[in-house]
């Protein structure tokens, strides 16, 4: 089953895919390197002594899923813009944006958990 053809789409909306998918190149660009050390410092999460190894392992796991998702959603981006799915390309364009809400969300989920089970003498 082929993806939509190029043909299909006008000339103005390829010409706003590709404004898009500079600027999120560009901007993905510079924050990958701040990402990463972000990521890498996230090692740090074993300077309080009563988080427990799993819990300070899921953390640092999770964080690094930011950098890791901008190379990929970059390639993503280009691969599917150079073969005229539009659309794909659009929405891969938000794929770091997407991962950084997940891992905001799945970070708070364990550190709920995680309190929790510390305030009824659960660890």
């Amino acid at each position: 089953m082929m993806s939509t053809d190029s043909k299909e789409f006008s000339k103005e909306f390829q010409r706003s895919t590709k404004r898009l998918a500079s600027l999120s190149t560009l901007v993905y660009v510079l924050l990958f390197i701040p990402m990463a050390m972000f990521a890498v410092a996230s090692i740090m999460v074993f300077d309080a002594p009563d988080i427990p190894i799993p819990v300070g392992l899921s953390i640092i796991f999770i964080f690094c899923w930011v950098p890791i998702s901008i190379p990929v959603s970059l390639y993503l981006i280009w691969s599917r813009y150079l073969n005229g799915v539009y659309k794909k390309c659009r929405f891969y364009c938000t794929l770091p944006i997407l991962t950084v809400v997940i891992v905001v969300i799945l970070n708070a989920l364990i550190e709920i958990s995680w309190r929790g089970r510390e305030h009824f003498g659960m660890l």
